[in-house]
């Protein structure tokens, strides 16, 4: 039996670098994967959603931008939606910008923090409070598989995974 047979996870940023990664172990672990992607270019996406589809797996490519409440809320919706419960959020998305530090304007700086820290917390809370919502089994296991996929999947975590929340309620 596959780790996550029967659990459905959206992971933010799915569509590239390390996102991309995490959503296709999930998808060999028998997760079905919302691959969350921000912009107009659903190409990555969709590319990350047909390698998971052609490998036996299910997945769908969902447009949210992490730093929106209502698209976060729509992200959850239409993950249960299509998959009829939420198990596991990976807040994955970030970005990070390599200027110098007394060079970084504030809207740089407030991008970073919108992006890395409040989408994090978007994602637990909304994602959290529909996982209570819709099913009896406990979130806490999805905090569980969050975290232990990160690690498997990339042994030196960079900054990004070092600030991302994991989503446990009790």
């Amino acid at each position: 039996m596959q780790q996550l047979e029967n659990k459905v996870a959206i992971i933010t940023g799915g569509s590239s670098g390390i996102g991309r990664t995490i959503a296709l172990a999930f998808a060999r672990e028998g997760a079905a994967v919302i691959v969350n992607y921000v912009g107009d270019d659903p190409d990555e996406a969709e590319d990350v959603v047909k390698q998971i589809e052609d490998a036996g797996g299910k997945a769908v490519a969902v447009r949210a931008d992490v730093t929106s409440q209502e698209d976060v809320e729509d992200l959850v919706r239409k993950t249960v939606e299509e998959f009829g419960r939420l198990d596991i959020m990976v807040n994955n998305a970030g970005v990070e910008d390599q200027m110098p530090f007394l060079e970084t304007p504030l809207d740089v700086w407030n991008k970073v923090i919108a992006v890395n820290l409040t989408g994090a917390w978007l994602g637990c809370q909304v994602a959290a409070g529909r996982m209570v919502e819709v099913q009896a089994t406990p979130p806490a296991t999805a905090a569980w598989a969050t975290g232990h996929a990160a690690v498997r999947t990339r042994p030196r975590a960079d900054r990004k995974i070092g600030a991302t929340l994991a989503t446990t309620v009790r």
